[in-house]
């Protein structure tokens, strides 16, 4: 009888899992967690009990997507172009962040604290300062450029999540593209005289 109660339980966690990430990607983190419960067919009280805070929800979540993030950067730091590097992983985290609008405000710290995923972002946002300084010093990024660039960047790129999909990867795609033409030094001889 114990091993169908843990059985239980593991689904129900699931479910609220996936009915949370559904839910936040569509509505937003700030989705009341009662929605999270009706979406996953199950009551509030279930949803506490599995989830005592929104913060804990959000790092179940949420937690695998930073954990992916983290090795996009890695992923990107080791290319050996910098530059190559960078434009993929601002490429690659504009797209996401259309497909899950949620994540990006997880992200870029609008959701609850929880150390174990304030530490993983913390980790992220270190790499991104290796890749940013590192593309620096090969000569094609911008002295004034910042790891918090980045951030603007996904600030003006999360307003395209409320759009349809074909026209918010338009879009993004453009506003992508000028960032990175902004940020990047041109080689002289391409530069207008």
């Amino acid at each position: 009888m114990r091993g169908a109660a843990r059985s239980d339980a593991r689904r129900n966690h699931d479910r609220l899992v996936a009915a949370a990430r559904q839910v936040f990607a569509e509505r937003g983190l700030d989705t009341p967690m009662a929605t999270v419960a009706r979406t996953a067919g199950l009551a509030p009280a279930t949803l506490y009990r599995h989830f005592p805070s929104r913060a804990a929800l959000t790092a179940a979540v949420f937690t695998g997507d930073l954990e992916g993030c983290a090795t996009l950067v890695e992923e990107a730091l080791a290319d050996t172009d910098p530059r190559r590097g960078l434009v993929m992983l601002l490429d690659e985290v504009a797209k996401q962040q259309i497909q899950n609008r949620a994540f990006a405000d997880a992200f870029l710290g609008q959701a609850p604290a929880l150390p174990a995923f304030d530490a993983l972002r913390r980790r992220t946002l270190d790499l991104l300062g290796d890749l940013v300084r590192r593309a620096k010093a090969s000569g094609g990024l911008r002295e004034d450029f910042s790891p918090g660039d980045v951030f603007v960047m996904l600030y003006a790129n999360r307003g395209f999540a409320a759009m349809p999909q074909e026209s918010a990867e338009r879009a993004s795609n453009r506003l992508t593209a000028l960032f990175i033409e902004a940020c990047f030094i041109q080689p002289r001889a391409l530069q207008k005289a």
